[in-house]
């Protein structure tokens, strides 16, 4: 199944199968749900703009809401899974908080460094690392074991949810306004800045697609692929 969120302040329940929704948990949360996810054991969690993080138990037909935490004194963006029993959220403020998976869902730590909105977070894969991307253009690399900031990227603006992305081994990728950026996640240098057409405005997902591009979904509609390996675009596709 698949479960989606929603400015309607909704959660849904889709069945995969049959394309038909199974139930909706309505009004969710007091204002828009601006990000949901699924932790380790199962549950789900969602955050919004109400400034509150829910934990959620999807049975078959029914759910139950275990947890409300108030998260954060201003909108909360995204939330995200770890390692080792913990998640985080990310804050308008600049600051990522990190939690306890189980009950009763303390948090154990406050991560700040970033002068703007942590707009996404990004556990590196086999690494305790985390690495955030924020609207002041920084990307920042968080040692999950002590806690400290390891390094800071300058000039990479993240824009959105998901506009900070793991594509290999070695690199991340960063969507802002009209650009992406690669950073290489072992020498901790900017590869590449790739501009866009200039009709494209900010970079609101991405995703690895098969033959190693990038797909770029962008917020007037349009999407292009670029070719990971010269840098460059493959195409561009209008009002999608």
């Amino acid at each position: 199944r698949l479960a989606t969120s929603s400015v309607d302040k909704n959660i849904s329940i889709l069945n995969l199968s049959s394309f038909q929704i199974d139930f909706t948990i309505s009004n969710a949360h007091h204002q828009p749900i601006f990000y949901i996810n699924q932790l380790f054991d199962g549950n789900l969690i969602t955050c919004s703009s109400d400034r509150t993080i829910k934990i959620w138990k999807i049975s078959l037909n029914s759910y139950e809401s275990l947890a409300t935490i108030l998260g954060h004194p201003d909108s909360i963006l995204k939330v995200l899974p770890l390692s080792k029993n913990r998640f985080c959220s990310c804050s308008e403020f600049g600051y990522i908080k990190i939690w306890n998976s189980n009950p009763p869902y303390d948090e154990m730590i406050h991560l700040k460094g970033q002068s703007s909105a942590v707009m996404s977070a990004i556990q590196l894969k086999g690494r305790e690392l985390l690495v955030s991307g924020s609207y002041d253009q920084t990307i920042k690399f968080w040692n999950l074991s002590t806690y400290k900031n390891e390094h800071t990227i300058k000039g990479a603006p993240c824009v959105w949810r998901n506009a900070l992305i793991e594509i290999d081994n070695n690199r991340i990728v960063s969507g802002g306004p009209g650009k992406v950026t690669i950073v290489n996640t072992i020498t901790y240098q900017i590869e590449a800045v790739i501009a866009t057409d200039k009709n494209i405005q900010r970079i609101f997902s991405m995703i690895k697609l098969r033959d190693d591009s990038l797909l770029c979904g962008c917020e007037n509609g349009w999407f292009y692929q670029i070719d990971m390996k010269k840098y460059k675009f493959k195409f561009i596709k209008e009002n999608m």
